[in-house]
């Protein structure tokens, strides 16, 4: 009888070593909840600025955007440690960035599962504010601020010009 419960209690743990043992990544719950606090700020600055633009007033300008939308047509969304947001214009249209000096895996990660959420058309993650996404007509210039280095940047357009 010994010998039996030997036997079943090696094979049960050899079965729940083998089978049985989940690992989740805890790298894939930072990404997960990166990626549902990058994708709301998106979203929470295109409604500000969709708001004010129903208003009939004109684009807010590059320098005072922040104040131009805030708090008036919403609250300004905080970006992950160690980024920051950023509004700009050029020939190609208007746009969201957020910018973070250092692109460490997490946030590599993040920028391309928000991507999934908006059109390969409007989104693009590089290494300057303003790119103009690959598929989408035209090039984005001007005012298109650089992380240099290993940093990274994802834009948002809100306006195209041409589409």
């Amino acid at each position: 009888m010994n010998l039996l419960s030997a036997i079943l209690g090696i094979g049960l743990l050899a079965l729940t070593i083998g089978a049985g043992v989940s690992y989740v990544s805890p790298g894939a719950t930072a990404t997960a909840e990166a990626t549902a606090t990058v994708a709301s700020g998106f979203q929470a600055l295109v409604q500000a600025y969709q708001s004010r633009q129903m208003t009939g007033a004109p684009p807010p300008d590059d320098a005072t955007w922040e104040s131009a939308l805030f708090p008036a047509y919403g609250f300004e969304p905080k970006p992950p440690a160690g980024a920051s947001w950023s509004y700009g214009s050029s020939a190609a249209g208007r746009w969201f960035c957020l910018t973070a000096p250092k692109a460490t895996p997490t946030l590599r990660a993040t920028l391309a599962a928000v991507g999934k959420r908006f059109s390969a058309a409007s989104y693009q993650v590089s290494d300057k504010c303003g790119a103009a996404p690959a598929t989408a007509a035209g090039t984005a210039a001007g005012t298109a601020a650089t992380t240099g280095g290993d940093g990274v940047s994802a834009t948002l357009w809100v306006t195209r010009e041409g589409s």
